[in-house]
């Protein structure tokens, strides 16, 4: 009787181990996507879009339009929200992926430029951070940047500037998936071009 007690001890042991180890995993995957922002490479593709003024002949220039999509893709859907904005206002528009070859490109061509993503721990993703650290626009460039999130967060964490930065964010959008997408990247784009 006690072997068969002994047994259903160590039984009982494994299960308890089993489900710890797949918790453990579990959370050091989840977190390992969320820190080291996984999704944002796969963001690689770009699209050319003109303005929709252009048969008008409203044309105001070019922009360029950056995101990181996040794990559920909301910064994607703000960052063609904005983009569709810009091009109303007689731009022509790339919208391009935080890892695409266009994002990856010397921005100084740009007069507007506009960058995005989702926002983990209460400040933007990595990915984010890396692009306005690197980033070199022209000169008087009109730069918007924007988080997804549903954190209550400052606008300095939304659009981190490192601490040499030469050039300065003229409007910030942080938006919750609560909120009219549509409206709040329409005000967003009025300010930023103001």
């Amino acid at each position: 009787m006690l072997r068969k007690g002994a047994k259903s001890l160590r039984k009982i042991f494994k299960i308890i181990l089993a489900v710890f180890l797949a918790f453990f995993i579990f959370a050091v995957v989840g977190l390992s996507v969320v820190f080291l922002d996984v999704a944002a490479y796969t963001a690689t593709s770009t699209q050319n879009l003109t303005p929709t003024g252009y048969a008008t002949g409203v044309q105001s220039g070019k922009a360029l339009v950056v995101y990181d999509p996040g794990l559920t893709g909301a910064a994607r859907t703000i960052a063609s929200k904005i983009t569709i904005d810009l091009q109303a206002q007689g731009y022509f528009v790339d919208l391009a992926g935080i890892k695409s070859s266009t994002a990856s490109t010397n921005a100084s061509q740009y007069p507007v430029i506009v960058v995005g993503g989702p926002i983990y721990g209460g400040t933007a993703a990595s990915s984010v951070q890396l692009f306005l650290s690197h980033l070199e626009p022209a000169q008087g460039a009109k730069i918007g940047v924007y988080g997804v999130g549903s954190f209550n967060t400052q606008n300095d964490k939304v659009a981190p500037l490192p601490n040499n930065s030469s050039f300065s964010i003229k409007e910030t959008l942080k938006i919750s998936t609560s909120q009219d997408a549509t409206v709040e990247s329409a005000q967003f784009v009025t300010g930023l071009l103001s």
